[in-house]
């Protein structure tokens, strides 16, 4: 009943449709497991009528057994503090703002004198990024790599890279929670593998009776 009082609320509001779920920048879960939760599933998908816009997965890997990649290429280092406006703008023009708030509450953290194991990995070509990775304790990602940059194992030298740094933390287990058909091949590729797989939903909304 709270469920149903809820979409016709938003109806009346004149929302048009309800996600479950996107990727907001401080998200816990990017969807609802079919198989953990099959009753909230179920209740969504066969009492209200939400229906899978797509399927995403968590993935992860021991970091002691990825391997130590590939060494030539643009230089990857340690984000320091007089790059971050450089980095900030790079990934806000390139991806959008929620990849950089994502990055910048560790940063600020570290920057903090916090003892945790996080970090910011820049690659950089000609005195400016082309490639951003970011690792938050046992949590990997998000990793950005520019477009011209692509399809040159960029991508796979900072996951490398993000790995080792994590290993050398003392991080047991590294995961993610987003991958779609794409990045989960890429991921795969790399050693990673599929943890929990989770439904996005969407209910378009029509005006209440």
């Amino acid at each position: 009943a709270l469920l149903r009082r809820a979409l016709d609320s938003a109806a009346e509001d004149g929302v048009e449709r309800i996600d479950v779920a996107d990727f907001p920048v401080r998200y816990l879960l990017p969807g609802i497991d079919p198989v953990a939760h099959a009753a909230a599933h179920a209740l969504l998908v066969e009492r209200f009528g939400f229906r899978p816009r797509d399927t995403v997965a968590s993935m992860g890997i021991d970091p002691a057994k990825a391997p130590e990649g590939r060494q030539d290429g643009p230089p990857i280092r340690r984000l320091e503090p007089g790059e971050i406006p450089v980095v900030r703008d790079f990934l806000c023009g390139r991806f959008g703002w929620d990849w950089w708030l994502h990055m910048a509450r560790t940063l600020e953290a570290r920057l903090a004198g916090a003892a945790i194991a996080s970090d910011i990995l820049v690659a950089w070509n000609g005195g400016g990024p082309v490639g951003v990775v970011h690792y938050d304790g046992a949590r990997f990602g998000p990793l950005a790599v520019a477009a011209p940059a692509r399809g040159r194992g960029l991508g796979t030298r900072l996951t490398h890279a993000a790995l080792a740094a994590m290993r050398a933390h003392g991080v047991g287990r590294a995961y993610f929670l987003i991958a779609d058909a794409r990045a989960e091949r890429f991921y795969g590729r790399l050693g990673f593998t599929v943890l929990r797989r989770f439904d996005r939903l969407r209910l378009p909304l029509t005006a209440p009776a």
